[in-house]
């Protein structure tokens, strides 16, 4: 896959507080579906991706806050082809929700029939955003969570339907999962790794 080539792309706007993405239908995307990077407060919600490879909904880098992931539906999310020139990502390893800062929220989200994940929480903040004065001292793993309710995750081949595995998850005091659903995947349901 190329760099910044993904069907639908809030690409370092910072704030776009208004815009958003929604009722779009992805389908046989060679590379991701719909990212957020270095962009903050855009609302992406109700679009349907299927059969595509690669994370397929995705927070970039860890440098994006207050997005809305609402009542998306990603299937069949599979592998990036092994020769892809992405050696320093980790889309051989697909999460249908690909999520690098917890600081946002997914509300009525699916992910089922994941090669992965269905949800993956890979807390790490990069360049570029981690050049930006927002993020500076800033890491992602021991942020607060945003809003993680109502989301479903079944049919997953990964580690987990919903896992924080392998950066870990520092979660703060009171931090919530609320009503998740997450069934018939290969290993665990939600896999919290500290």
């Amino acid at each position: 896959g190329r760099l910044g080539r993904y069907p639908l792309h809030f690409h370092m706007s910072e704030s776009v507080d208004g815009s958003t993405f929604a009722k779009n239908v992805i389908y046989k995307s060679n590379q991701r579906c719909i990212v957020a990077h270095g962009s903050h407060n855009a609302t992406i919600t109700g679009n349907v991706a299927y059969d595509t490879k690669g994370h397929c909904f995705m927070l970039e880098d860890g440098g994006e806050y207050d997005n809305i992931f609402s009542f998306n539906l990603g299937a069949k999310t599979a592998k990036l082809p092994p020769n892809t020139p992405r050696a320093s990502e980790t889309d051989s390893d697909p999460s249908t929700f690909w999520i690098t800062n917890p600081s946002n929220h997914f509300i009525g989200n699916v992910a089922a029939g994941s090669e992965g994940n269905g949800f993956w929480f890979e807390l790490k903040l990069r360049r570029p955003s981690a050049l930006l004065p927002i993020n500076q001292g800033v890491h992602p793993k021991h942020l607060a969570l945003g809003t993680f309710e109502n989301n479903t995750a079944h049919s997953n081949r990964g580690r987990a339907g919903i896992t924080t595995y392998f950066s870990g998850y520092l979660a703060p005091p009171g931090t919530v999962w609320t009503n998740i659903k997450s069934y018939k995947n290969m290993h665990s349901g939600l896999f919290q790794h500290g």
